[in-house]
Order: C-alpha cells, then sequence, then structure tokens
C-alpha cells in the first residue's frame, strides 16, 4: 500500500465525496479492527458516525506506517502539529 493509494469509487470510477472527520473510534479483535469515524458538534453530545472501515491487523499497521509518514513529511513542511489535546 502506498501513500495517497484509495479505495474504489463508484462504477464509474469516481471518488466518493470527502467526508470531515473530528472524531475516531477503533475496536478491534484477534482477526480484524475497526475504524468509526465521525463528526463531533460544537454543542456537545455523542458523535455522529458517517463512515466505518474494517481491515485486518496487518492492513492497520500498514495504515499507522502510512500515517505517521504523512505526518512527518507534514510537519517538515509547516512545522510541528500542535496536540489536540483529545
Amino acid at each position: 500500500m502506498a501513500s495517497g493509494s484509495g479505495g474504489e469509487g463508484d462504477a464509474e470510477g469516481e471518488m466518493p465525496a470527502p467526508r470531515y472527520a473530528n472524531d475516531l473510534a477503533v475496536e478491534v479483535t484477534l482477526s480484524t479492527c475497526e475504524l468509526r469515524f465521525g463528526q463531533l458538534s460544537a454543542s456537545g453530545g455523542a458523535p455522529v458516525v458517517h463512515s466505518r472501515i474494517t481491515t485486518s491487523p496487518v492492513h492497520l499497521a500498514t495504515f499507522g506506517r502510512v500515517i505517521q509518514a504523512t505526518i512527518a513529511r507534514y510537519e517538515a513542511r509547516f512545522g510541528q502539529i500542535p496536540d489536540g489535546g483529545g
């Protein structure tokens, strides 16, 4: 898996519309990992989950390495990302 590789869009080959996420929950078992992406509102309350990805632990580790490398490139270009507090 390479950075920037994406999933399938619709039958026409288009990418799905982007969704903003500011909340992430991760559930793991021995053989699967589920990432649930959602959006928290400023007024509080429970996040609204809009996307779920289920994958293997091997793929999750690969995703983690890709994300770490992407963060390193971002910080080299724009400076350190501040801690989000959560």
